[in-house]
């Protein structure tokens, strides 16, 4: 059975969110600058919530990719259960004919030959 390959995050996506976490912050910060200095905070809020919804979507692909991995991972599990499940009933089936097998040899081993059987009777007939 092979393993499913699933992407990894790049060291460029890891990257392009820590840049991302630290302009959100900083975006904060001028915010907050701005609102105690008193001056138009309106482009600033359009601005972080667009760095926000940045992250959000980031995060949400992280999510999906996660949860496609453990899918994937619960997949190959149940493949691999159902295989051992498909051998164990394989190996049962393959103990019950070489059981029925020993059976009818010894059966035919130790089976009364007809001709006794024929005598016996017609002595006991007479």
């Amino acid at each position: 059975m092979t393993k499913q390959r699933t992407k990894r995050p790049s060291s460029q996506d890891g990257d392009m969110r820590v840049d991302l976490t630290k302009e959100i912050a900083a975006a904060r910060e001028a915010l907050r600058k701005a609102l105690i200095a008193g001056d138009k905070t309106a482009g600033l809020h359009e601005y972080l919530r667009e760095l926000e919804a940045k992250m959000r979507e980031y995060l949400t692909a992280d999510a999906n990719q996660k949860a496609d991995q453990e899918a994937a991972r619960e997949a190959v599990q149940r493949a691999e259960y159902e295989e051992h499940r498909q051998r164990v009933a394989d190996a049962a089936q393959l103990l019950a004919d070489a059981r029925e097998n020993r059976i009818a040899v010894l059966a035919l081993r130790y089976a009364i030959p007809e001709r006794l059987i024929s005598v016996a009777s017609s002595s006991l007939n007479a």
